[in-house]
């Protein structure tokens, strides 16, 4: 029965989900043992609205059985939609609204909800696939699994069977291997000719294993690259490990017999596996921990099976390539670090999926229990999977840093990029630990430092939700780099806290602040002679002093950094900087110029495969075709930058690219696709919490609704976008909103309240950051006062605008400017007229009072 809640109008606007496709990782076929008598009887069971569980203990290999079977389904049922769950208790609420999502639906803020809407959305889409994957709970199992008559087929794995008395028509048990079947995983993976060599050795110890399959894929894993060991030797080491766990630890009187002899053989096979792991030849060695550690920080280090959603991905890279500059400590290539991931592969330490040539690592959680212990160095003897402990801080904080360190930090580019985001999940544990961490001298490992530096730029564009976070462990950071006394001990780990702090001060529009940060921080990098960190710095005082419309003194700094990244080779920096003085020669009207130095950016964003850099350029070459007209290759470009910023994930960069093309709509008068893009780039702004990004959305919608004659809505979009820019002080934005507002009042004939607009608008920003816009606030302020025949404040105000065109033409070529902008013509033909015939002041006053009456009679 459908169940009734407060949403039922709700679904009839839901789409279907014949489109949904979260299909479990395919298993890798040198592991697959076929186990025909539980495929048989999957297959006898697998029926169109049947439920099937899968029941057996920790590694018996019930999730791999699973995935395979799930993927032939696939070619039984290839149209229907289908979906596979892994369940974490402690994230239940939030798997349910991202399933919701994956469907196509929207979650609300009430788990009760969208467990009704999940159910109706199974009802109404009768006839699916689901896999749920290591159910631990009740709750899990109730959550989850579709009405019976919605017609699907359900394929549950779990260790308990009191989760599936009442629900589940079939119960399978999957245990241990049978014994030919054990011998065909071996014969696999170390070939047929040592495997009738060492046959009837391999055979006692499969039985020594308990022919469990982890342990026998483990066992098999380390005979295949441990080539001069024979089985008999290896069942030698097995024995002596096994009875020293036996006599260490006693079997507990609340665990039987049968699973307490289980829990010894995974753990004490899995940990010869990891020791072994770390025999391996360098390059390999010493990553093993640093990628294990990794792994397993997905999964506490509580009981239960099933296959773990990774904490990294694959991702090609030139071999042995290297970022200039990264710490020498820890120098290493993205091949050795790869060639580690194929080893955890290679033991059945971990699992590969291949979606459509991405590659991502998945551990078994049995295998994160072994490795957590292994960095549990605080316990006596650390050799058993003990239900509850905690892991050693230290050892497991630097193994996940020096990973993050490797893959983000030395890999400076957008496919590191795409995989730090892709596992933001479980870098946020991470930090956490940091955070509630009570480590003080720790914070002064150059490890740490790395960390934190090496997150933080990628964390403001994509994450900014979690600044505080950062905030916080770079602040811990800084503190760090002094001594009790206040004397700097470590002046490159403070200079480069303090500089990423200045960074997220700017980010935050905290500009004082972030002046002061990057001032003492260049001043530190010259002390230390870091050549990288003054560039940076400079480049971060040229972006800070073009925020503030102090175009010059931005030119000035992106000119140095352009001259040191130049000298240090650094190409990245180079690029970054020759599109930031594109920038200001946009801002200037010198683009010719602007669109050699975006040319070249581009050329070496190409060089180096930085697909974020090269979106970025093609989004504003874009912006400049449609400055100039040309609107067609300007859409093909926002296209191309679109392409980009999904391929890296930049979330902020497709909302802008999205928001310039509602721009583009605007102009053709295309106002319905225009509102379709606005709203693309609105939900991304809001997922991301960009307040600034949502107040030019809102912006746009008034430009919108003043061409089709919406005073109403005018007004209130322009009232939503002041109070973010107020909140945020965005100076820029309110001179352009609160003089939208004013003038819109004029337009409602409410000169009071425009007079009001108007003043708002001259105060946000002060009159040589924006002559122009000063200029047009003070004279529709003019306007205004003239309406209520106060010709005192007329008067004031004409007395205001002959000084500001004290300057000459300069002033008038800035309105024409923003007229051919506007694409009105006609004005701009006019006052094209007025500045090359010259005049008196008397002309001038007249011009402005002009330009004011005509930009009324623009938007009547």
């Amino acid at each position: 029965m459908t169940p009734s809640f407060a949403g039922d109008a709700w679904i009839s606007t839901q789409p279907g989900l014949e489109g949904l496709a979260c299909a479990p990782p395919r298993v890798d076929d040198s592991l697959w043992v076929p186990r025909d008598a539980v495929t048989a009887e999957l297959k006898k069971a697998a029926k169109m609205g049947n439920r099937v569980a899968l029941l057996g203990p920790g590694g018996a290999g019930k999730s791999f059985l699973a995935f395979r079977f799930f993927h032939f389904l696939e070619s039984v049922y290839p149209e229907i939609p289908k979906c596979h769950l892994v369940m974490e208790p402690s994230d239940r609420e939030a798997l349910t609204a991202d399933l919701l999502r994956r469907m196509g639906a929207e979650p609300t803020e009430n788990f009760r909800d969208n467990r009704d809407r999940l159910a109706a959305l199974w009802m109404r889409n009768p006839g699916g696939m689901l896999l749920l994957d290591n159910a631990l709970s009740q709750e899990d199992v109730d959550c989850f699994l579709p009405p019976e008559s919605a017609g699907w087929l359900v394929i549950l794995t779990c260790q308990n069977k009191s989760l599936i008395n009442d629900y589940f028509h079939d119960i399978i048990d999957v245990r241990e291997f049978e014994p030919e079947e054990s011998l065909e995983l071996f014969q696999k993976r170390i070939g047929p000719e040592r495997f009738e060599r060492e046959k009837e050795e391999i055979s006692l110890l499969c039985e020594d294993l308990g022919r469990l399959p982890i342990a026998v894929a483990a066992a098999s894993g380390m005979m295949k690259k441990r080539r001069r060991t024979s089985a008999g030797k290896l069942r030698e080491e097995f024995a002596k490990e096994l009875s020293a766990i036996e006599m260490a630890f006693p079997q507990e009187e609340a665990v039987s017999h049968e699973d307490a002899a289980r829990n010894n053989i995974v753990s004490v096979i899995l940990r010869m596996s990891l020791e072994d792991l770390n025999r391996e030849p360098e390059p390999a060695r010493k990553h093993v921990w640093a990628l294990l550690g990794a792994l397993s920080l997905f999964h506490p280090a509580s009981g239960g099976d099933g296959e773990a959603v990774a904490a990294t991905a694959r991702f090609s890279l030139e071999d042995g390539k290297q970022v200039q500059h990264a710490p020498k400590d820890y120098e290493t290539s993205p091949t050795n670090a790869l060639e580690t991931l194929d080893l955890l592969v290679d033991r059945s330490l971990a699992t590969v999926e291949n979606n459509q040539g991405q590659e991502r690592f998945f551990m078994h959680r049995l295998v994160a229990k072994a490795v957590w212990e292994e960095l549990d160095n605080s316990r006596p003897n650390s050799r058993t999977i003990a239900p509850e402990y905690a892991p050693s801080l230290d050892r497991l904080q630097q193994s996940f840093c020096h990973f993050w360190t490797c893959f983000v930090v030395y890999h400076n580019n957008s496919a590191a990029h795409q995989i730090f985001f892709q596992n933001w999940d479980n870098i946020l544990i991470a930090m956490q630990i940091l955070i509630d961490s009570k480590g003080g001298t720790d914070w002064q490992q150059p490890l740490w430092l790395h960390f934190a530096i090496g997150v933080y730029q990628w964390l403001i564009v994509q994450k900014p939700e979690q600044l505080n976070c950062i905030r916080i462990i770079l602040e811990k950071a800084n503190c760090a780099a002094k001594g009790l006394n206040g004397a700097i001990i470590d002046q490159k780990a403070f200079a480069y806290t303090l500089k990423a702090l200045g960074d997220l001060d700017y980010h935050e529009f905290q500009l004082d602040s972030a002046l002061a940060r990057y001032r003492e921080s260049f001043h530190e990098f010259q002390l230390i002679d870091d050549s990288l960190g003054q560039a940076n710095t400079l480049k971060a005082l040229g972006d800070l002093y073009l925020r503030d419309g102090r175009l010059k003194d931005a030119s000035e700094n992106y000119l140095l950094a352009l001259n040191v990244y130049t000298k240090i080779n650094d190409l990245q920096g180079q690029a970054n900087t020759l599109q930031a003085l594109g920038d200001i020669n946009v801002r200037v009207d010198h683009f010719e110029q602007a669109i050699a130095q975006y040319g070249r950016a581009l050329r070496i964003y190409e060089e180096v495969g930085d697909r974020l850099g090269q979106a970025n350029t093609l989004k504003i070459m874009a912006d400049l075709d449609a400055h100039d007209g040309r609107l067609e290759a300007a859409l093909e470009r926002y296209i191309s930058a679109l392409a980009f910023y999904e391929e890296v994930g930049n979330l902020l960069g497709l909302a802008n690219t999205y928001k310039a093309m509602g721009d583009l709509d605007v102009r053709e008068k295309h106002f319905g696709q225009a509102v379709e893009h606005y709203v693309s780039a609105f939900f991304i702004y809001e997922s991301i919490n960009s307040r600034i990004g949502i107040a030019e959305i809102f912006s746009s919608f008034g430009k919108i609704a003043m061409q089709v004659g919406k005073l109403d809505l005018v007004t209130e979009f322009a009232r939503l976008a002041l109070e973010i820019r107020i909140k945020l002080f965005d100076r820029v934005g309110l001179r352009m909103d609160f003089g939208t507002r004013g003038y819109n009042y004029l337009k409602l004939n409410k000169p009071e309240e425009a007079i009001l607009s108007f003043e708002e608008s001259l105060r946000a920003l002060p009159l040589e950051n924006d002559p122009f816009g000063y200029g047009l606030s003070m004279a529709g302020q003019a306007l205004a006062f003239r309406r209520l025949g106060l010709m005192g404040g007329v008067a004031g105000c004409l007395s205001d605008l002959s000084k500001l065109l004290q300057d000459g033409q300069s002033n008038l070529e800035d309105l024409f400017v923003i007229m051919k902008e506007q694409r009105d013509f006609d004005l701009a033909a006019k006052l094209k007229t007025i500045i090359e015939n010259g005049g008196g002041e008397s002309l001038r006053m007249a011009h402005v009072m002009y330009v004011a009456e005509n930009w009324l009679k623009k938007i009547k």
